[in-house]
């Protein structure tokens, strides 16, 4: 009787293991089967940047702010890329019945006629990149995110006391100062008579960095299960709730303090009564800086510091090392104010590597194709500045052609 009872009991105990296995099984297939659709688990699986398209509209189909956040969660560094909104091209999105090749127009027209994705499109081939996260945030919504999280601190260079064109008052204290939900708005809207539409671009840039800023200052009160629900209310996303949740859970741990800043570069040219920025080189350059970016972006620690670079003008061209300045700014440098050599009539571009960190200098010497790198000490510049404050010296020569080095491949020649 003792050996049917055990008998029973052992194949109770199997039965009760194989429930457990069979359950434990269904739960791994079930969150199998969650994260391989979860598509912010799909892009971190080989610790990808998480690239972000930010835009700030009127609410009346006008993109005001146009803004792309690439963010390394390995080290929370993160680069945000300002599209302006006069960026000109010819978009081919833009044909119609009677511009069957397309228009040359500004690239917040795409947005204001062809809607958020087609719009996405001509970003991603303007930046030579795929973006897969989009948020959406009106202008009332701006101002209330503001008001949600105390304030917003702006950079305000001089005082405004002006009326908009609809009668509006427009009135803000200058100084790096905390704007409300209005205050913000004003911020983003105001514009004086001697500006033009980059400056107005760059303040509304500001306004995304330092709304950045206040979702990393409050991410423990944003992430709570009970507060995020009325965070997630005031943006509009192409992902469900819990990937939403994910992203914003990601993105709100991005270094706002030194989150790097590009924008578009280029010439600018009247057409048909808008003065558009056509890109260098018809955009190769700003894919050559958003490319640079992200690879500097993977590559560097939390404590990598931005290299500091003096470049001075070795030929008869005026404007030259301003020019370069420019660029180098936007691959991430410092640059000091340009200066010229003194001599001219350098034949070719160098660079002088005071710093002796030749992976560093190898790594500025690609995005300029430049030949010649002098390995030398520490030197005195002979601008006016700490030599230690110089890492790098760029002479222009006459093979400097305003973006590259004509002929120039990289190399070391002492």
């Amino acid at each position: 009787m003792k050996s049917k009872n055990k008998s029973v009991n052992s194949n109770k105990g199997i039965l009760f293991l194989l429930l457990i296995v069979v359950i434990l099984a269904v739960s791994i297939v079930i969150l199998f089967l969650q994260l391989r659709s979860d598509p912010i688990v799909e892009k971190m699986k080989n610790d990808e940047v998480i690239k972000v398209l930010i835009i700030i509209n009127d609410g009346e189909g006008n993109a005001l702010a146009t803004n792309v956040l690439s963010y390394y969660p390995i080290t929370n560094q993160g680069v945000i890329f300002n599209v302006l909104g006069n960026t000109g091209a010819l978009y081919t999105s833009l044909s119609s019945s009677t511009d069957q090749d397309g228009r040359v127009d500004r690239i917040d027209a795409v947005y204001k006629e062809r809607g958020i994705e087609v719009y996405t499109e001509e970003i991603e081939s303007l930046l030579g990149i795929e973006i897969p996260f989009i948020l959406e945030i009106s202008l009332e919504q701006m101002g209330d995110l503001t008001d949600l999280f105390g304030g917003l601190t702006v950079s305000v260079f001089s005082p405004v006391d002006t009326r908009g064109p609809d009668g509006q008052l427009w009135l803000l204290p200058s100084g790096n100062v905390k704007l409300d939900g209005d205050k913000i708005k004003t911020f983003m809207m105001y514009q004086l008579d001697d500006d033009g539409n980059n400056e107005r671009d760059d303040r509304r840039a500001d306004a995304v960095k330092a709304l950045l800023a206040a979702i990393h200052e409050n991410h423990s009160v944003i992430m709570d299960k009970k507060n995020f629900p009325t965070f997630a209310n005031l943006f509009k996303s192409n992902l469900e709730y819990d990937a939403f949740y994910r992203l914003m859970d990601y993105i709100s741990n991005v270094d706002t303090e030194n989150l790097d800043q590009r924008s578009i570069s280029g010439s600018l040219r009247n057409v048909d009564g808008q003065l558009l920025v056509f890109p260098y080189e018809n955009g190769r350059q700003i894919k050559d800086v958003m490319r640079q970016s992200l690879s500097a972006l993977t590559s560097k620690t939390a404590n990598s510091r931005v290299y500091v670079v003096e470049v001075l003008n070795g030929t008869d061209r005026r404007g030259l090392a301003s020019n370069a300045c420019f660029l180098l700014k936007n691959f991430g440098y410092e640059t000091l104010p340009p200066s010229d050599a003194s001599h001219k009539g350098y034949v070719h571009t160098e660079i002088i590597n005071h710093l002796g960190n030749d992976s560093a200098v190898q790594n500025l010497a690609e995005i300029i194709t430049c030949r010649y790198i002098i390995n030398e000490e520490v030197r005195s510049s002979g601008t006016g500045y700490d030599s230690a404050e110089i890492d790098f010296t760029i002479i222009l020569g006459d093979d400097w052609d305003g973006r590259y080095v004509r002929g120039g491949y990289t190399g070391e020649e002492n």
